[in-house]
């Protein structure tokens, strides 16, 4: 779902509407923690949060990369 922020939010309220929640899990791409507040913890309950992830950042974020990298074959 490539919607985020109010679109989001109309598109979460249409997805349930229409059971699309029952059949899904809904993702969106920048949802802010104010736009979670205004949507409400029910309509959220199965809805993925993306967030970016820079391994090469710092020395623990290196170390994480690795140790995933290992947990999961490369």
């Amino acid at each position: 779902m490539p919607d985020s922020g109010a679109d989001f939010a109309n598109a979460l309220k249409q997805a349930e509407e229409f059971g699309l929640t029952q059949k899904q899990q809904l993702a969106p791409l920048g949802l802010m923690i104010n736009q979670t507040h205004s949507i409400g913890l029910q309509p959220l309950q199965n809805v993925r949060l993306t967030t970016t992830f820079y391994r090469d950042r710092t020395d623990e974020t290196r170390a994480f990369a690795k140790r995933y990298e290992a947990a999961f074959d490369g």
